[in-house]
């Protein structure tokens, strides 16, 4: 391998010192088209997903960190990468670290994500995710 291939970043890169650590994890599509990349220390309260490119939203409220992130690359048949999606967990909350931890199925259209330090009561499948008084409980999220 002499060259890299491509160089992707967040559309929401911060600018201060106080990093997202955009990278800390990720997981490629078994064919290479689709790339899953974790920011678990991104700070934006915002729940939910935005698709499409500049996805990532500029005017929601930060808070006081690492909600954690999740951003979705595609590439296109001329080689060129684009940021599908930004995925935040459906009850984000501060220091939950979203995406500490993700997978992406060999087709790329199942994304598994981790966030150890989510802090609901919920239990089971589909449990009622508010209530967060179970510090460090964490949970995953699937798409």
């Amino acid at each position: 391998m002499n060259r890299a291939i491509g160089y992707v970043k967040a559309d929401n890169t911060p600018t201060d010192r106080n990093g997202n650590q955009f990278g800390n994890a990720l997981s490629i599509s078994k064919d290479g088209s689709t790339l899953a990349v974790a920011a678990p220390f991104e700070d934006s309260n915002y729940n939910g997903i935005i698709n499409g490119p500049g996805g990532a939203r500029q005017d929601v409220t930060l808070g006081s960190g690492n909600y954690g992130a999740v951003y979705v690359f595609t590439k296109d048949k001329s080689g060129n990468w684009s940021q599908q999606a930004y995925i935040k967990a459906s009850n984000t909350g501060a220091g939950d670290e979203f995406g500490k931890a993700l997978s992406l199925s060999g087709a790329g259209n199942i994304l598994a994500v981790g966030a150890g330090n989510e802090a609901s009561i919920a239990r089971g499948i589909g449990g009622v995710q508010g209530y967060n008084s179970a510090q460090k409980a964490g949970a995953a999220y699937l798409y």
